[in-house]
């Protein structure tokens, strides 16, 4: 059987993992060979140039919206050559050469006052670099009071969030209307398939709402197909958004909840009794294990590595239970990457660990020990360890004599094995991929951390809703709480089964407040 008849089929709407293409230590799904340049972002690099269709739209209604549309553009595209389309975006009347638009203005003026300056100029004129500033004209201005700064932001915000969705009925059908300008002005032909043709001969009004998606699905196909990236992607997309800050100011949001099972008030008090009972059992056990467990004591280098990674888990564990204040999103995930790498490395050690694997873990650390020292010694002779040890004290704790020169120094890790492959040798994949793993974004700090636990949200529409730094306390998650104790109780029961620890004799209490199928159920957390 060949290796890609071997590879299985993805259970999800995604492509798999077996499905990536891998390159070093990079997986790379398939559509990323396509060219990341044209893909479009809607409300970035679109929705400005739909500011003033919407705007026509509210202004007139959906009864005459269209008329007043093309009565404007069908007179503006009398001053362009054949090969340029005046289609509606804000873009496009850039396109009308200087030299015609006084008069232009002089000959229409109650036509541009009317669909434009009415509708939308009297606002997008505040942005200097608009392309269609020249439409802005101030002889307009005495006809239209102007906008108070509250208003100004109040219509273009309630623009923004209606042209947010980008592909409901409503835009999705503001999203026609360029279409057919270039069909009307010979830039696109129109469709071959006869039956799409027929539906859009009797588009809007003669379809139904899945004919009208129909339509409007290949209107946005065949403009992205025809125009690419250079649809909408051009400088005013980027100014207007930019010069949002002149005008509206930011409006931070302490946080915005994802979707999950976050632990409330009045859940966490009810879970705290819950999760101290649990602590207190482990502690009960670690000092039973403590009483029963028969050390080598010729040779306890092995015994004292299993029984301190055993301690540290448990410590780790009882911390976390105990102490609530450690468990927002990610000071809970710190600590349970913290307890899982320690249960790897004990799951491991207990299972498949040799007398070499043992030598390696303990002369890795006191390597460690001793590259501090030299540091101290070397570079910083005035400096102390975290500990306020000075070189010599570091010395003397490793060892007298010339035991510190007999010591090596390990750069890269005590085992060449990675920690995937530990975890797989202890029975403990699943808990490397849905904890270690993901847990690690917020012991390095890397971006999806930083997203959910340190950034917050500017909730104006005007403004994107960027992100902003804020100082608070993200949403403690029941199933990071049950992750903790699935992991110490399958830890626990390696030693149980590998090194004869004692069997449990008190159970652990429940702490599902809702039905879950594990621990490590992985939430789904939607961007604001």
């Amino acid at each position: 059987m060949s290796k890609a008849s071997k590879k299985r089929k993805a259970a999800g709407p995604y492509t798999g993992i077996d499905g990536h293409q891998r390159s070093k230590t990079r997986l790379s799904p398939p559509l990323a060979s396509y060219p990341r340049k044209n893909l479009i972002d809607w409300p970035r690099d679109l929705l400005p140039e739909y500011l003033w269709i919407d705007l026509l739209a509210q202004h007139f209604g959906p009864s005459t919206w269209v008329a007043y549309f093309n009565r404007l553009l069908d007179r503006l595209q009398a001053l362009v050559d054949k090969g340029t389309v005046i289609t509606g975006l804000i873009s496009s009347f850039a396109s009308v050469p200087e030299s015609y638009r006084p008069q232009f203005l002089d000959e229409n003026y109650r036509v541009v006052l009317d669909t434009f300056y009415r509708p939308a100029g009297y606002l997008l004129k505040f942005y200097s670099s608009c392309p269609a500033a020249w439409l802005c004209d101030d002889r307009f201005a005495a006809e239209v009071p102007r906008p108070e700064q509250h208003e100004l932001a109040e219509k273009l915000t309630a623009s923004v969030i209606r042209l947010l969705p980008g592909k409901d009925l409503y835009v999705g059908h503001l999203r026609t209307l360029p279409y057919s300008r270039c069909i009307t002005c010979r830039r696109i032909a129109p469709p071959p398939d006869p039956g799409m043709l027929d539906l859009m001969l009797k588009y809007p009004d003669g379809c139904t709402d899945a004919e009208k998606r129909r339509v409007q699905q290949n209107a946005q196909l065949v403009m992205n197909a025809v125009f690419g990236a250079d649809v909408g992607c051009g400088t005013w997309p980027k100014d207007f958004w930019r010069q949002n800050h002149k005008i509206v100011k930011c409006e931070p949001h302490g946080y915005i909840l994802n979707p999950g099972r976050t632990i409330d008030e009045a859940t966490g008090e009810a879970l705290l009794a819950t999760t101290t009972a649990n602590a207190e059992t482990a502690l009960e056990y670690l000092k039973g294990l403590s009483a029963a467990y028969l050390c080598d004591l010729y040779d306890p280098d092995r015994d004292e590595i299993l029984l301190g990674l055993f301690s540290r888990l448990t410590r780790l564990y009882f911390k976390l239970c105990t102490n609530p204040a450690l468990w927002s999103r990610d000071l809970a995930r710190i600590m349970l990457r913290c307890m899982v790498e320690t249960g790897i490395t004990f799951g491991f050690l207990a299972k498949s660990g040799t007398e070499q694997n043992f030598k390696d873990f303990r002369a890795y650390g006191k390597g460690k020990e001793k590259l501090l020292m030299l540091h101290l010694q070397d570079n910083y002779p005035e400096a102390a360890s975290l500990e306020g040890e000075s070189s010599s004290e570091i010395g003397q704790a490793l060892g007298a004599g010339l035991m510190p020169e007999l010591l090596d120094i390990e750069l890269d890790n005590w085992t060449k094995k990675s920690a995937r492959n530990l975890a797989v040798e202890a029975g403990l994949e699943k808990y490397y991929r849905l904890a270690y793993d993901p847990s690690s974004a917020d012991v390095h700090g890397t971006w999806m951390s930083l997203d959910n636990a340190n950034l917050t949200r500017c909730v104006q529409p005007l403004h994107r809703f960027h992100r902003l730094p804020g100082y608070f306390e993200p949403p403690a998650y029941l199933d990071t709480i049950q992750a903790a104790q699935e992991f110490y109780e399958k830890c626990r029961d390696v030693g149980v089964d590998a090194l004869g620890f004692p069997r449990p004799t008190k159970p652990f209490q429940s702490l599902a407040l809702a039905p879950s199928p594990s621990g490590l159920s992985k939430t789904q957390e939607a961007q604001a």
